[in-house]
């Protein structure tokens, strides 16, 4: 029997509500999706769901990043409220991870942090802003891995059996949202709606020059389209009256980069939003958003290069110019080897065929008709070819293919390490003799990192040691402890590089007396890699 329309909108009155938001990417780029996050907290908090049932993950880099103009503050809309004021981030930093986000929606307690702990009676809101490719969604830089679509469905489905909602509503924005629940969704009572279908882009939303708050530029886009659509829609909602098919009409209608797409059970789209957005006894956010300002859209993929070339155009000094121009040249270039890495994969894969290559590449992916096929080739491309970034995260589509048409494993694994693997120069395991320096260079296309790392102890496998580099990006570490086994230099500089740079490896190579050091940044998206020789030390050298 059908629930009468009353019924449906008040059913969720007696049940606990509860909300887990992720902003998944970090660095002052991606400013919206933590922006969008910390909305989302304040709508959830303001309309009646307990502070102590929202889990906010985000990696916190934003409000006092020094680039940005408000300290302490963020912002959604241009002349909007301060969007970081109260938002509490139960997660920060290297804790926004794929599996601490499965293991909140799973109530697994061995995260570090607060997990669900609903029940067969509680509604549950979940809300993901990331970028995302065919099948995956990003995580912050130097975060680990990326999330698989499997696994995402792998958690909706434990949550069922575990008990732990009645009803669930998942809003996700990324690129190619849509591929995370075509043909995967199979978790009871779930209702996905996502910002794009399987095949296009997300879209940037209030970006430069629409980026104006107090009349100071933010230097980065505010929001997200949808997103910005659904929040905005909720902030002058009634969450008694206005029902959840009501919303995402409004939002696909206003939604005009992409299509909203919707996947799952819709059998409770007559249900009122309060019953998992907030709460049908919650207030109005006192945000007063609820006016759409002109767009200033832009493709998520291109946001970056976007935010590069405004950079550019807003320069004051030719000094200044110089440095943005540079930039932009860099992360043009680096696309472009980007680009050439996965080509090599499907002109591999393809066997010299190129029409075939061409429609591996760039052939749309409406599902995953092979999740298990298509995580495993991922898994094996991170490892040969380094983390997906935020760009590169198109690139699942190559594996999404090639699982698609029925390729065999084993012909998958060797075009990527073919196109991606190389066989190491570094040999010998010996110790260092200390103090000893060691300096090169790497070409970071068209751009050079210096890298210097001077060893000022060594002793039994462990010592101390300085790492500095100059170039893409500056890094100054000092008196940094490490550790050594065989080739590997262990080594923890997180708290001396900058925002986006990781250091991914360090290895003493005996047989040349060489060090070979692996660098992440966020501005290049393939690591740069440098063998640096001995050199001279400094009288500054500790002995």
């Amino acid at each position: 029997m059908k629930l009468s329309t009353l019924s449906m909108m008040t059913s969720g009155a007696s049940a606990a509500h509860w909300a887990v938001i992720m902003a998944g990417s970090n660095t002052y780029g991606n400013y919206r999706h933590q922006a969008d996050a910390c909305h989302a907290y304040q709508i959830a908090k303001a309309k009646g769901i307990p502070e102590s049932n929202i889990i906010l993950l985000a990696y916190d880099d934003i409000a006092n990043n020094s680039e940005n103009p408000f300290p302490g503050k963020m912002f959604n809309k241009p002349d909007g409220p301060d969007v970081y004021d109260g938002c509490k981030i139960s997660y920060k930093g290297s804790d926004v991870t794929a599996a601490n986000f499965l293991k909140v929606l799973k109530g697994d307690s061995t995260a570090p942090g607060p997990v669900l702990k609903s029940t067969a009676e509680d509604k549950v809101f979940v809300y993901y802003a990331d970028h995302g490719g065919p099948g995956i969604l990003g995580v912050p830089s130097g975060a680990g891995d990326y999330i698989h679509a499997s696994d995402l469905n792998d958690a909706l489905v434990a949550m069922h059996t575990q008990g732990m909602y009645t009803e669930l509503l998942f809003y996700l924005e990324a690129c190619e949202s849509g591929s995370i629940f075509a043909n995967l969704l199979k978790a009871p009572s779930v209702k996905a709606v996502t910002a794009a279908n399987p095949t296009e882009s997300s879209w940037g939303y209030y970006c430069p020059p629409q980026d104006q708050v107090q009349g100071k530029s933010i230097g980065s886009c505010l929001g997200d389209e949808f997103s910005i659509h659904w929040m905005e829609d909720a902030d002058v909602a009634d969450f008694t009256t206005e029902t959840i098919g009501q919303q995402v009409k409004n939002v696909t209608a206003l939604t005009a980069k992409s299509h909203v797409t919707e996947y799952g059970d819709s059998s409770f789209d007559g249900e009122v939003i309060g019953h998992f957005e907030g709460s049908v006894d919650g207030g109005r956010t006192g945000l007063t958003l609820g006016e759409t300002k002109d767009g200033g859209a832009v493709n998520s993929r291109d946001v970056e290069v976007h935010l590069a070339y405004y950079k550019v155009l807003r320069a004051t000094t030719a000094e200044a110019r110089k440095k943005a121009e540079a930039a932009l040249a860099v992360l043009l270039a680096s696309r472009a080897e980007v680009d050439a890495k996965f080509q090599k994969i499907a002109d591999l894969a393809a066997k010299g065929d190129e029409s075939k290559a061409e429609e591996l590449l760039e052939g749309q992916v409406t599902d995953l008709k092979n999740a298990v096929c298509h995580k495993e080739s991922l898994r094996a491309a991170t490892q040969a070819c380094g983390a997906f970034n935020d760009y590169a995260l198109r690139y699942s589509r190559l594996f999404a293919n090639m699982c698609n048409v029925g390729m065999g494993m084993e012909e998958i694994l060797s075009a990527v390490e073919e196109g991606c693997g190389s066989t190491s120069s570094c040999t010998g395991s010996g110790d260092p003799v200390a103090p000893a320096c060691y300096s090169g260079s790497a070409g970071a296309l068209g751009v050079t990192e210096s890298v210097t790392v001077t060893l000022d102890k060594y002793s039994s496998g462990s010592g101390q040691m300085d790492f500095a580099g100059t170039g893409v990006e500056s890094i100054n570490c000092k008196a940094k402890q490490f550790t050594k086994s065989g080739q590997a230099i262990s080594v923890d500089v997180t708290d001396c590089v900058p925002s986006g740079v990781t250091v991914k490896s360090v290895e003493y190579c005996s047989d040349s007396d060489t060090i070979s050091v692996s660098v992440g940044v966020k501005l290049v998206p393939l690591p740069i890699k440098a063998t640096l020789t001995k050199v001279a030390c400094s009288s500054e050298v500790v002995v």
